[in-house]
């Protein structure tokens, strides 16, 4: 059986996205961060740096 990987798409790097970011990645097998996006410059690129 192969592995699923479940691509998620972010709307907004501040405290509750990187909250619920934190949470799919520690809490739901096969996740994968696709894209982040947030008006706040440097926000996105900060919180996939965090999450990897």
């Amino acid at each position: 059986m192969s592995k699923k990987i479940l691509r998620l798409g972010l709307i907004g790097a501040g405290r509750m996205g990187s909250f619920h970011g934190q949470t799919a990645a520690r809490h739901i097998p096969g996740a994968c961060l696709a894209a982040i996006a947030d008006p706040t410059p440097g926000q996105a690129s900060r919180l996939a740096a965090e999450l990897g």
